[in-house]
């Protein structure tokens, strides 16, 4: 079974707000359920932009998600 958790999120961006982005390479191991059994395997780069409307989307896997000021979430 494969399995996998994210806990990738946003968190609230007070005004003033201008148009910027951050991004990272998060590195990722897989590990055999019930076992020590682990190995590291290919990272993924995560973006978090935000325009000058106060709006973030996050992308990450090919992915996006994206929440307004108040609180509209839509996907990429």
């Amino acid at each position: 079974m494969n399995s996998l958790q994210d806990d990738a999120f946003g968190f609230d961006y007070g005004e003033p707000w201008s148009q910027g982005s951050f991004e990272w390479d998060i590195p990722q191991k897989w590990q055999v359920v019930g076992s020590n059994c682990t190995n590291d395997m290919v990272g993924c780069n995560q973006l978090f932009d935000i325009d000058a409307s106060g709006t973030v989307t996050i992308y990450k896997y090919g992915f996006g998600i994206q929440r307004s000021t108040n609180n509209v979430i839509a996907t990429q």
